[in-house]
């Protein structure tokens, strides 16, 4: 059950796994709730830092640990949800999709794609984008009792 506070939201997203744990980001309140798939309890509340609007998770952290990337600045943190210690490992990334080896940050930023190495504190790459079409990606699925899958766009 969540708590109180919570309640309101109707939108958690995105969801990611990590070994037992299950992480929600509540949309409108801007924290990540885990949650221990063994026991189906909210285990922790991870508040945002305050100068963004919510938390994105980023793939490629071992289990039992993710990464999470600030939205809108970028800043990328490491958290270990066991211990429940959450540390800053790069700022001003821009969206950070998958770390790769504990080192490696492959992201989107201003239209680019960019790797940028962890270790070495610096991008290694940056490539633009071909240009933007008309439309949107998929951002939502849903099973119907019909049997179909339907998804939508976020506003369309």
């Amino acid at each position: 059950m969540l708590p109180a506070e919570y309640r309101h939201n109707s939108t958690c997203s995105p969801l990611a796994a990590s070994g037992k744990y299950v992480l929600a980001g509540a949309l409108y309140d801007g924290v990540t709730l885990v949650f221990d798939a063994e026991t189906e309890k909210l285990v922790r509340v991870v508040p945002r830092p305050k100068d963004s609007v919510w938390w994105k998770s980023t793939a490629g952290a071992p289990a039992g640990e993710t990464y999470l990337a600030t939205v809108p600045n970028g800043d990328l943190y490491h958290y270990d949800i066991k211990k429940d210690q959450l540390s800053l490992v790069a700022s001003a990334l821009g969206q950070c999709e998958r770390v790769v080896e504990k080192r490696y940050v492959h992201g989107i930023s201003d239209q680019d794609y960019f790797l940028f190495d962890l270790k070495e504190n610096k991008f290694l790459d940056r490539a633009p984008l071909a240009e933007a079409k008309d439309g949107m990606d998929i951002y939502t699925l849903t099973g119907a009792a019909d049997g179909n899958i339907y998804g939508s766009t976020y506003i369309n």
